[in-house]
This record gives C-alpha cells, structure tokens and sequence, in this order.
C-alpha cells in the first residue's frame, strides 16, 4: 500500500468512526447515530454502530495532546523572535503524535474489516474510500 493510500484510509476512519472522549459525561449521552454505510447489510451496520459507539480513549487523548502542540506552535510563532529549536521540536512532536494517530485509525478501520461479515468487508472498505475521495498520487 503506497503511504499516500494508507494516510488516506487512516482519514477515512475519522469521518467513518469518529472517537468519543476519555472522560464520560456527567449527563446520560444521547442515542448514538446508528452507522448506514451504503453497501453494508443491516447486521453489519449494527456492528459499525457498536464499534462506533465503543469510542478510542487513546485517540481522543492523542487528539487532545496534538491541539497542545498545535496551541504551543501558535504561541512559538507569534512572538518577535523565533526560537528555531523550539519550534523544530514541536514540530517533531506534531509528527510522532500524528503518526501515532494514524496508527490508531488504521488499527480501529482494521478491527471493523475482522468484525464484520466477509459480505460487508468490500462495501464497507469502498463506502469509507468514497467519503474520503480519490488518493493524490
């Protein structure tokens, strides 16, 4: 898989199975938005829905951590004189935590393929391709 693609089945898994956050509400959470994916039987839209509704603590927390980042970038940037080294590292960081929020996309993308029918894996695969849209080359 060329890195293009799989950066961009790793997107594809925020807008398919968006995460929720670590911390639970204080207030009892609305009905979850049952996933339909078109393509995708009844019995495999259940599974989405669940899977969905299960959540990623890791990656809400990686979420949180990249917004700390961007949040010391903006300040670093926004003073009169700019402190490269500072900078280059928060730069390093961004890079390493969005690396690992990939990762954790493509591991949440690959458990759903495992979890659903051998039926739905395809429609499912080509449902979240086409809500990302074509791969630059």
């Amino acid at each position: 898989m060329r890195p293009v693609d799989l950066l961009a089945l790793a997107l594809m898994v925020l807008t398919a199975l968006p995460a929720t956050a670590q911390t639970p509400p204080a207030a009892p959470a609305p009905a979850h938005r049952p996933t339909n994916l078109p393509g995708v039987s009844p019995a495999g839209n259940a599974i989405l829905t669940k899977l969905d509704a299960q959540g990623d603590p890791q990656y809400s927390q990686l979420r949180r951590q990249q917004q700390g980042l961007k949040d010391q970038l903006s300040n670093a940037i926004m003073v009169s004189e700019i402190d490269v080294d500072r900078v280059a590292g928060l730069m390093r960081q961004m890079d390493l935590v969005q690396g690992q929020m990939r990762t954790r996309s493509s591991e949440r993308v690959l458990a759903a393929l495992k979890a659903l029918p051998e039926a739905d894996r395809g429609p499912f695969l080509r449902a979240i391709a086409r809500q990302v849209g074509p791969a630059a080359n």
